[in-house]
């Protein structure tokens, strides 16, 4: 009996750090403004699926969308400190703390999302990612927030005149609250989460945000008109707290790496589908879709060109031409593919 004992006490030894592993996984928290059914939602399920696979079920990650982290300048803030691991934002978000991001503000620099992704994944793109380590995060990857578009309850806007005296909400940078000054808008910033209150108290009339987070924060229910616009795209940053990443071991950092960034192709796909559905409820709400008349691009990137002059200043010549040869390379690409 006493042989017995040993035995069973022998083999609960053994077996005890298996079962503290599996006990107390360390959990990774990404904080984001969206619904956890959304595009971005979806993307870090999936990412989340193959980190606890790959890793042994060690570790686990935990979503915190619709913002319950806070807004994305406190969801940054924290991940600085080091009380937060993951925060994917607009990287407008990080311009402040990061001069060079401000270059994806340029209004009308992309003119399809397939040529945006292919610069924003190409040696440039991916050296400013690496740029912010410098600020107390880690950049792994852009993913997809889209093309930007125009919604208020004043009028359609289809020329130059009409964004004349319209209270917009706009993201808080600089550059978007100087492109819409230029345009005769009266623009403010405003977080993110607040949005759709102010829509509904009448202290905005409009606000500029892709197809899906419209939908996902049900602002088609709160405005009257819709102009396609696509004066920007903006990507996602998907960023680490530099603090916690330099805890983690070489091949779990590799692991998160990895996962995160190869999910940006799944992302890309699900917010393009997203796109396509979200415009279609917008128009399904009675919401009023409008074009820009022949020409009013034209006029519109005019007014704009001190407002990207002052971009190429901020962020520096040499990144300014490394970013536009690169695009200028891909469009060479893509004219060459077509006449083959």
């Amino acid at each position: 009996m006493i042989q017995i004992r040993r035995l069973l006490c022998g083999l609960v030894v053994c077996f005890q750090p298996a079962l503290a592993q599996v006990a107390t996984p360390t959990e990774i928290r990404v904080a984001h403004a969206l619904s956890d059914d959304s595009h971005l939602g979806r993307a870090i399920a999936a990412a989340g699926e193959r980190i606890k696979r790959e890793s042994g079920g060690r570790l686990v990650v935990k979503a915190l969308g619709n913002s319950v982290a806070g807004n994305d300048t406190k969801a940054m803030q924290d991940a600085i400190a080091g009380k937060l691991e993951i925060f994917i934002s607009a990287t407008t978000t990080i311009v402040p703390l990061y001069k060079p991001l401000a270059i994806w503000d340029t209004p009308f620099l992309f003119a399809t999302r397939e040529e945006a992704h292919a610069v924003l994944d190409s040696k440039v793109g991916q050296s400013l990612l690496e740029g912010v380590s410098a600020e107390g995060l880690v950049g792994l990857s852009y993913w997809e927030l889209g093309f930007r578009n125009l919604t208020n309850n004043v009028r359609p806007v289809t020329r130059v005149e009409d964004f004349a005296g319209i209270r917009l909400r706009t993201m808080p940078s600089e550059v978007s609250i100087n492109t819409f000054r230029r345009l005769g808008v009266d623009p403010k910033p405003l977080p993110f989460p607040e949005l759709r209150a102010a829509l509904v108290n009448n202290q905005f009339d409009g606000q500029e945000n892709p197809y899906p987070t419209i939908v996902s924060a049900r602002l088609h229910e709160v405005q009257k008109y819709l102009t396609v616009t696509n004066h920007l795209y903006s990507p996602y940053g998907v960023m680490a707290s530099k603090k916690w990443w330099d805890a983690l071991s070489a091949p779990d950092r590799k692991l998160v790496r990895d996962a995160l960034s190869e999910a940006r192709v799944f992302q890309r796909e699900e917010a393009r589908k997203a796109t396509d559905a979200a415009l279609a409820t917008i128009k399904s709400a009675g919401v009023k879709v409008s074009e820009l008349e022949a020409g009013e691009r034209w006029r519109i990137s005019k007014r704009l060109e001190y407002v990207v002059g002052q971009i190429a200043g901020n962020v520096g010549l040499p990144l300014w031409i490394e970013v536009t040869n690169t695009l200028n390379d891909v469009r060479a690409e893509k004219r060459a593919s077509l006449k083959q």
